[in-house]
C-alpha cells in the first residue's frame, strides 16, 4: 500500500528524504536547490528553503526537537536550517571547494560528517557556525571534556591548515567520488574512534576521527562502493557495490 504525499504540484527531481526525530515531518532535499518540509498529519506541504544556489543533495535532521536540519549541496555549501525562524537560514559552513553529496550526523548532535565532491571527507562541530546568529550550545550527550579532546586533537592534526574561512575540524582524504557520490559515516557510540566512507575504486576507508589517518581499508568489491552501514553494536561492516554484490566485514578486517 502507498500513497501520494501532496508536496508540491510541480516539484522537481528529489535526491534524498529522510524522517523527522517526531515522526511527524518528512524533509527532501531537491534538483532546484530547495529543500522541502512535508507535513505527515495534515498530508502537506509545511514550508520549502532556498538552500543552495544549485542541486541540494542530501540533508539531515539535527537533534531531538524536529526544527534543525542541515543540507549539502552542489555549491559546495553545508547549511544549517533553523524551522523556528522566519529565514530559516541561519549559519553556513564554508569549506568544500566542490559540491557536497552526503551529511551525516553523529549519534550526540554535535559532530557532523560530509563527503565532497572534491574528494574529501570533512568533520564539523555546529556550534562553529560562519553566522552569530545563533549558539546552539551542547544539544547532545556527549561530555565537554571529550568535544575539547576531539576539537584539539583534530586542530592539531591540521596543523596549519586551518584558515579563516575553514570551519571544519578535521580532513580526511585517500578515497574517490567520481560519478556518483559515496555515503560516510560515523562508527557508533560504541566504539566512536572512526569515520568511514566507500570508494569509486571499490574501496572501503576507515579514518582515525582523531589523528585523520587511514585506520583500515577494506577490500573486496570490484566497482563503487556506493552505500556502508556499521552495525550499532558489533564491530561489522555492510557495503553496497555498484558490482552487484553486498559484503559483509568481520571484526578480523576492521580496525584493532
Amino acid at each position: 500500500m502507498h500513497y501520494r504525499l501532496s508536496m508540491h504540484a510541480t516539484l522537481p527531481g528529489m535526491f534524498s528524504v529522510s524522517f523527522s526525530p517526531d515522526e511527524k515531518l518528512i524533509g527532501s532535499s531537491n534538483a532546484d536547490g530547495g529543500v522541502y518540509i512535508y507535513d505527515l498529519p495534515s498530508n502537506s506541504l509545511k514550508t520549502s528553503v532556498c538552500a543552495h544556489d544549485s542541486d541540494a543533495n542530501a540533508l539531515a535532521w539535527v537533534g531531538p526537537s524536529s526544527q534543525l536540519l542541515l543540507s549539502g549541496g552542489d555549491d559546495a555549501k553545508l547549511q544549517m536550517i533553523d524551522l523556528r525562524v522566519p529565514e530559516h537560514i541561519v549559519s553556513s559552513f564554508p569549506g568544500h571547494s566542490y559540491g557536497i553529496g552526503h551529511v551525516a550526523v553523529r549519534y550526540d548532535d554535535i559532530y557532523v560528517l560530509t563527503s565532497g565532491k572534491d574528494h574529501v571527507l570533512r568533520l564539523w562541530d555546529i556550534r562553529r557556525m560562519s553566522s552569530a546568529q545563533h549558539s546552539f550550545g551542547s544539544q547532545g550527550g556527549g561530555s565537554r571534556a571529550s568535544e575539547c579532546v576531539i576539537a584539539r586533537c583534530c586542530a592539531r592534526a591540521m596543523g596549519n591548515a586551518t584558515g579563516c574561512q575553514e570551519l571544519s575540524l578535521c580532513q580526511y582524504k585517500g578515497h574517490k567520488n567520481l560519478q556518483t557520490l559515496s555515503r560516510c559515516g560515523f562508527s557508533p557510540a560504541s566504539d566512536p574512534r572512526f569515520v568511514f566512507t566507500g570508494s569509486y575504486d571499490g574501496r572501503v576507508i576507515i579514518f582515525d576521527v582523531l589523528t585523520g589517518r587511514t585506520a583500515s581499508i577494506l577490500r573486496g568489491h570490484t566497482d563503487c562502493v556506493r552505500d556502508v552501514s556499521w552495525h550499532p553494536h558489533r564491530s561489522q561492516v555492510v557495503t553496497a557495490s555498484w558490482d552487484g554484490t553486498v559484503r559483509s566485514f568481520s571484526p578480523a578486517s576492521l580496525c584493532n
